[in-house]
């Protein structure tokens, strides 16, 4: 299987199973599903813990923190600015009353870049 994707509910509660019912130690029922033991040792410690095999919900990328409204914010600030620094466009766009969550500069830079903006240096 891929790395990232989550093995689906099926396995994880057959192989699970196998092992809670005896058929083999941690390496053995592993190597039968064809699974690291590693993971199998996790899904014993998540079913202990959390009652359940499902995968987490919240795997993946955390959302944008600049949404649609943001990025027009944003190049209105470089816009109107463009000789402002990094931190300059950071420190505008974060004391606009209208920032749902701040944002740090290197995420102002990943944004500005993604506008396709560019801003003149300060020298």
């Amino acid at each position: 299987m891929p790395a990232g994707v989550p093995w689906s509910l099926d396995l994880r509660i057959l192989a699970v199973e196998a092992y809670n019912n005896g058929e083999g130690t941690l390496k053995e029922v592993a190597e039968q599903f064809r699974i690291g033991r590693r993971t199998l040792s996790e899904l014993l410690r998540r079913e202990r813990e959390t009652g359940t095999l499902e995968a987490n919900k919240d795997r993946g990328r955390p959302l944008r923190r600049v949404d649609e409204a943001g990025l027009v914010r944003l190049s209105r600030i470089v816009e109107s600015q463009p000789d402002a620094t990094l931190e300059e466009i950071r420190d505008a766009y974060n004391a606009d009353p209208e920032t749902i969550a701040a944002i740090s500069r290197q995420t102002v830079g990943r944004e500005v870049a993604r506008l396709g903006l560019t801003r003149k240096k300060k020298r």
